[in-house]
């Protein structure tokens, strides 16, 4: 009985942490069904955009297509703290795809297309030309740059660079109005300030890809959990009927006796269940004094051999400090009888005006390894710009030649374009009068259709009724003859009733009635249905002419679209290669100024026109009717020399385009015209010093005798050798 009771106990206590263990895992459970319920929308969200995305990264995953490296947020890591500014700054381009080059980008979006997965924009590393802001600020405000608080791989920097690159990471609002108008600012709340003037700010609720994330975790743990679970109710039903097996045998032994030691069984579990929670909480208290203790013991054993350290260096201080006194003695013995004191004093000061020495030596060695470190880095950047360049006018020939070839068929497009144009409305005209001529066909081929139809029907009816009419006479005819055979044999005269006669003479007269009447009818055509057929032929040729036609249109119509799109392409790249110089040019002519051009209707240029957007001296962009005189005339110099940049001329006429600007910006625009004179011929007509001065030959006009102008021309190079040989002369006359 003991043992069966001390098994039934075990089983019990089993028991008991085989239920506690299936609540736990069933609240676990439910708990991750309930969350993840409640994220479902959320999930469903965001994967909704990530469909195609999916596709590709599956692609690389199993190696269907090479060169795909991942999103931006894959490929890049920040602190945490930095992480909401940084989200803030990607946007939607935190799931932009890295590959490798354009070729890898286009198979992508052709496995989209076909899966109809969606759209997503990749960044190919080839042709990316990312714009880097690198602003010399001292705000202390300010953390830095973006990309600059992103770590990544260096293969990758482009498309880093391309996401990052134009932001700057601020502590809060404050600084980004300080700087933001220069540049886009961002906030570690997330808040942003454009260069635009724009400001988005306020309540951002974040941590939900953290959360769908964690809840991803949990999610797939979940099997686990089930798994554990069904094991666990297992187990439980495997104890339950255990128990019942040892209650059972229990109460066919021992019932009495069993439920006498069950209920003091209880009555001591209680008992034991409260000591050993006193135990329990008395152990507890136990370990954390057995735990305090050792650590007193331990800082006491530590104290222990500081101590006798402490014991050893004191004495051994002593005995040092016993020799130094007697040393120091000795020396002030030997001080006092030399006078040697002031000269201690001297060399005192002098290491100290030393140790200053070395420290300001130190402090300028330092200042001197980073100015040489600042002129490398100059250096490395002045050669990689030298370099550059050099190739830039290596490309220049090539490019202009391309730029002739596409400005050529441009010109070979648009005279395909009006000729395929004249020929589409030729088509459609011709379309148009086949559609009219077939629909007259048509029309007279249902009245034709419809007359065949009823002259079929009164012929039929016709030779029915003279077909009847034919077998009555021929019926009374019959009778006739036998009535006339009868009499004949009878010897009857032959006589026959009035009615009779009457009857035959009626049906005679109606049928040369019927007669008349179907030759006074019209004459059927015959030829009706042999007609039809050669309607119908030329009805089914014209179908074919018109599908041919169409076939023809539809071509014409591609054509022209391809036109269209070739036209757009071409015009767009010389568009963003003035828009570019215009902007740099600008930003020299105008410090610290910015500019653009600005399509009207950017989903179709050629419906709109273009729009000249410009900043001068860091104020507010605006459109240039908008500026005053002299910053018209500088924004529209900057416009002529961006065009002259991308396609040189082979000569300009400037008349006084330097009436409105002061000296200063007269001097700018001097020295680009003296650039332009390299590769093109320019005149100038001016009336200013800093103009006239950069020129290299100049021409005067001024009134000579009877009124006639009188040009005179000069070179500047003469009047400095001039100029020199005055001087030689009025110096070699005062020595």
């Amino acid at each position: 009985v003991d043992e069966s009771k001390l098994e039934l106990d075990t089983v019990e206590k089993e028991l008991k942490e085989n239920e506690e263990q299936i609540r736990e895992r069933a609240v676990t459970i439910k708990r991750i069904q309930t969350e993840m319920a409640t994220t479902k929308r959320i999930m469903e969200e965001i994967m909704s955009g990530d469909k195609a995305t999916k596709l590709i990264l599956e692609a690389r995953e199993n190696g269907e297509i090479e060169g795909i490296y991942g999103t931006v947020g894959e490929l890049c890591k920040t602190h945490p703290k930095y992480s909401l500014a940084l989200n803030i700054t990607a946007g939607n381009r935190i799931n932009y795809i890295v590959v490798e080059d354009d070729k890898t980008a286009a198979r992508c979006i052709e496995k989209i297309k076909k899966a109809k997965a969606g759209r997503i924009t990749f960044l190919p590393l080839n042709k990316l030309k990312p714009l880097v802001i690198n602003p010399q600020i001292r705000d202390k405000e300010v953390i830095g740059r973006a990309i600059d608080l992103v770590k990544f791989e260096p293969k990758y920097r482009k498309a880093i660079e391309y996401v990052f690159g134009q932001t700057l990471i601020v502590k809060n609002l404050d600084a980004a109005r300080r700087v933001g108008f220069s540049y886009r600012a961002v906030t570690l709340e997330g808040d942003v300030v454009n260069p635009s003037g724009s400001m988005t700010g306020g309540y951002y609720k974040g941590k939900k890809q953290e959360r769908i994330a964690l809840i991803v975790k949990d999610e797939a743990k979940l099997p686990q959990l089930e798994t554990e679970l069904a094991e666990l109710q297992e187990e439980r039903d495997r104890l339950v009927d255990y128990r019942t097996a040892i209650a059972r045998e229990l109460n066919d032994e021992l019932l009495p006796q069993l439920s006498d030691n069950i209920r003091n069984r209880d009555l001591r579990e209680r008992d034991l269940k409260s000591t050993k929670e006193e135990i329990q909480l008395r152990s507890e208290e136990n370990i954390g004094i057995q735990n305090e203790l050792q650590q007193l013991t331990d800082e006491h054993l530590h104290l222990e051999n500081e101590i006798n350290e402490l014991i050893s260096m004191k004495k051994d201080l002593s005995e040092t400090l016993l020799r130094l006194q007697e040393a120091e003695t000795e020396l002030k013995e030997a001080i006092n009888r030399s006078g040697f004191q002031e000269l201690m004093d001297e060399i005192k000061q002098k290491e100290q005006f030393l140790e200053e020495l070395q420290e300001e030596k130190r402090e300028l060695e330092m200042t001197h390894f980073k100015k040489e470190s600042q002129i490398e880095d100059n250096k490395n950047k002045i050669s990689d710009c030298q370099t550059e360049r050099v190739e830039k006018e290596k490309e220049k020939p090539t490019i202009e030649k391309q730029h002739d070839e596409v400005i050529q068929q441009i010109t070979t497009l648009d005279n395909q374009y009006s000729v395929i144009k004249e020929r589409r409305d030729e088509i459609i005209d011709t379309i148009q009068k086949s559609n009219d001529e077939m629909e007259k066909l048509k029309g007279e081929q249902r009245a034709l259709r419809k007359r065949l139809e009823e002259d079929k029907e009164i012929k039929n009816q016709q030779l029915i009724l003279i077909e009847r009419l034919q077998t009555e006479r021929k019926e009374a005819n019959n009778k006739i003859t036998e009535l006339e055979e009868f009499a004949t044999e009878q010897d009857l005269p032959y006589i026959f009733a009035e009615d009779e006669v009457m009857d035959v003479e009626v049906l005679n007269e109606v049928l040369t009635g019927f007669q008349a009447e179907l030759e006074s009818m019209p004459e059927i055509n015959m030829k009706a249905i042999t007609q039809y057929e050669e309607e119908l032929e030329l009805n089914q040729e014209l179908v074919e002419r018109k599908q041919f036609v169409e076939k023809d249109f539809n071509a014409i119509k591609q054509a022209i679209n391809e036109i269209e799109t070739e036209k757009r392409k071409k015009f767009m790249k010389v568009f963003e290669g003035i828009s570019k110089n215009f902007n740099r040019i600008f930003g020299i002519l105008s410090s610290g100024g910015r500019a653009r051009l600005d399509l009207e209707d950017s989903d179709d240029p050629f419906n709109g026109g273009i729009s000249v957007m410009a900043n001068p001296g860091g104020k507010k962009i605006i459109s240039m009717l908008s500026l005053s005189g002299g910053e018209k005339s500088l924004t529209a110099l900057a416009l002529v020399f961006a065009i002259q940049r991308y396609k040189p001329a082979p000569f300009y006429v400037f008349d006084e385009i330097d009436a409105f600007l002061d000296v200063n910006n007269v001097s700018k625009v001097a020295t680009l015209v003296r650039e332009m004179s390299k590769t093109t011929q320019i005149i100038i007509i001016s009336l200013r010093a800093p103009m006239i001065a950069a020129a290299e030959k100049i021409f005067g006009v001024t009134a000579g005798e009877n009124h006639i102008s009188q040009i005179v021309s000069v070179s500047l190079d003469e009047i400095m050798k001039i100029v020199e040989t005055n001087d030689m002369a009025m110096e070699a006359a005062s020595i």
